[in-house]
């Protein structure tokens, strides 16, 4: 058996010919390419943007591992690399770009689209552009929020995010603050700025709703809309796969996997807490009066808070993802979704509960995953 692997020089008329031509007729080749974009797109457009290999000739195979655009982001990373060194900023054409691409989507014509703020003010894109400030610990964020006098509010979700993705937009100060640089958390990231800029939210502190429970559930609807505004670049990729809570649920038994930093009567709890919001979408009175475990839910710290919602708006987005794929969510409500925010007395919790409603029998189970 021979394998070689390389790039130009493995064109069919290249060394593969030469093989051929030395081993004669008892060669039996196998050419395996890798991520090839007219074979990714066809698979989009079936449906079909989960398949990670597809024959694509006699003896010829495409392996999908990532998508187009983290597949040119890689590329540029390594010539960036070999220009400017290994000093070189990758996350902020990374978040840039991406934030252009999920835009170029929801916001389709001719020409670069605008921000509109809430007193009129019409900006290019390229001007609120989001700062991109990146740590190499969380703690060190504490301190930059609080010289940026950054609102308690924002500062507590903005630290919360960071823990759990390693990435937060604070829209108040149009900021990114960058711990990881996992590219699909950064994604996500980019689609968190796309949805504060087409609700006009880029610059302002965060609002409170009118309860706790509306508080809560209008966070999950963001974190869903989020996760399906990210898969506009990265479609192959799952919400669930991101969130840590769901794979610790994902165990059968009474004992749930490890969750870092947690000890296992939290995880318990957590995971308890999990499987309740799933089970029970919050009824019409909810928002006055919540049910026991909605009100625990609601009255645990943010960093614990943030692990349910994070899981619940997977769920939820993985589940908008197929419905709008699939013609039973159209792109208008969508942009709908995207552009108005849930604020009013009740309207986050009926909002969730409506799309929980239509996404529920297709949304996955928070248990392991089979392929």
């Amino acid at each position: 058996i021979l394998v070689v692997i390389g790039e130009s020089h493995l064109a069919s008329t290249h060394l593969p010919r030469e093989v051929r031509r030395v081993v004669g007729p008892r060669c039996r080749d196998v050419v395996i390419v890798q991520n090839v974009d007219d074979v990714y797109w066809r698979l989009m457009r079936r449906g079909r943007e989960n398949a990670e290999a597809v024959r694509v000739g006699r003896n010829a195979y495409c392996v999908i591992t990532a998508s187009p655009m983290l597949k040119y982001r890689s590329y540029r990373e390594i010539i960036d690399t070999w220009v400017d060194g290994d000093e070189a900023d990758r996350n902020t054409p990374f978040l840039h770009e991406t934030i252009e691409g999920i835009l170029s989507f929801f916001v389709p014509g001719k020409g670069r689209p605008t921000a509109t703020f809430r007193n009129g003010r019409r900006e290019s894109l390229e001007a609120v552009l989001p700062e991109v400030q990146c740590r190499t610990t969380y703690h060190s964020f504490s301190s930059y929020l609080r010289s940026r006098r950054v609102s308690t509010r924002g500062s507590s979700f903005a630290l919360a995010r960071i823990k759990t993705k390693g990435i937060a937009y604070v829209p108040e100060i149009n900021t990114f603050l960058v711990l990881a640089s996992d590219p699909d958390r950064k994604i996500e990231g980019a689609a968190e700025f796309v949805l504060r800029l087409l609700r006009q939210e880029v610059g302002e502190r965060p609002r409170k709703s009118p309860s706790a429970l509306d508080d809560f559930y209008r966070a999950v609807v963001d974190d869903a809309l989020v996760c399906f505004a990210a898969g506009v670049v990265n479609p192959a990729r799952e919400c669930t796969e991101g969130s840590a809570l769901l794979s610790a649920a994902a165990s059968e038994n009474a004992n749930p996997a490890p969750l870092e930093g947690y000890p296992a009567s939290e995880v318990r709890e957590l995971v308890r807490l999990l499987r309740y919001c799933i089970e029970h979408a919050p009824g019409a009175r909810a928002a006055s009066r919540a049910a026991k475990p909605l009100r625990r839910v609601t009255e645990l710290g943010i960093k614990k808070r943030m692990l349910i919602i994070e899981a619940l708006g997977a769920r939820l987005g993985e589940g908008v993802h197929r419905a709008f794929h699939e013609g039973r969510i159209p792109e208008r409500e969508i942009l709908d979704l995207l552009r108005v925010p849930p604020y009013g007395p009740g309207a986050a919790v009926r909002l969730y509960r409506e799309l929980a409603g239509r996404t529920r029998e297709r949304a996955p189970e928070p248990s392991a995953r089979t392929e």
